[in-house]
């Protein structure tokens, strides 16, 4: 009775706790790993300022087809989500996660539509696929500043990506996913001015193109007053991208 689970104090792997004392408020606990055999004191509430599960980004969004197109049609090459209703400043940190980048139809391999995911070589915009998913900050303005320069990277071999994966729930992670989600890194907002966290879906598209075409007929007697005519058509396309990666025959 009178005790109670604090999910961002904890003691790091291997410690146990050999003695506890209280001066001003404040706890202090010395704690020591027989594996490694050091030990450490630390104090609760601790300077070190934890994020709880509470703070997290409060808008949890979805990106589909649909945002896309309508009645088959696509009405539009970009979307852009908010992730949090308040503004980030200069110098907080942060972390984007989604609980589906994988490929749906063949899980645990490199997702084929988002460009740059599975880009070992963590350099932007050279893995274009169909759909590039940037992070941003929009100010009050409505400018838009891009983030993604600046973003940690996370994963490994087809599963890199800017955006961590949470195999969990997104709307309730469960304490030690959540624990596990803060040890593995932060982004940190340099956004020159406050605004808002959220993502820009575009569509990857080329620049323009353009296509001719020839006609070519002839003719067949397959005897008596019989004549039949046959037409070759050969379509010539050509276009311009500022990344010839992108290949529209796929697209």
């Amino acid at each position: 009775m009178g005790n109670g689970r604090v999910e961002t104090a904890y003691l790091p792997e291997g410690y146990v706790p050999v003695g506890t004392c209280e001066f001003g408020d404040i706890i202090y606990i010395v704690s020591y790993n027989p594996l490694t055999n050091k030990s450490q004191i630390g104090c609760f509430p601790s300077p070190e300022r934890n994020i709880s599960s509470e703070e997290m980004g409060d808008k949890k969004q979805t990106l589909s087809t649909s945002d896309f197109m309508k009645n088959g049609e696509i009405v539009t090459n970009s979307v852009k989500k908010i992730l949090c209703s308040k503004d980030l400043n200069p110098g907080d940190k942060f972390i984007v996660y989604s609980n589906n980048l994988e490929n749906p139809n063949n899980p645990g391999n490199s997702n084929t539509v988002i460009t740059d995911y599975g880009n070992t070589s963590e350099t932007l915009y050279t893995f274009p696929k169909e759909i590039r998913i940037s992070l941003v900050a929009i100010e009050d303005s409505g400018k838009i500043n891009y983030l993604d320069s600046t973003l940690k990277w996370y994963g490994s071999g087809n599963n890199t990506y800017y955006i961590n994966k949470s195999a969990n729930n997104v709307n309730k992670p469960d304490l030690d996913s959540y624990r596990n989600l803060l040890n593995s890194g932060y982004s940190v907002f340099q956004s020159k001015v406050s605004g808002k966290l959220a993502i820009l879906a575009e569509l990857e598209r080329i620049d323009s193109f353009n296509c001719t075409y020839n006609v070519y007929k002839t003719r067949e007697n397959v005897g008596g007053n019989i004549e039949y005519i046959n037409y070759s058509i050969y379509l010539n396309c050509n276009w311009k991208t500022s990344n010839n990666d992108v290949n529209p025959i796929k697209m």
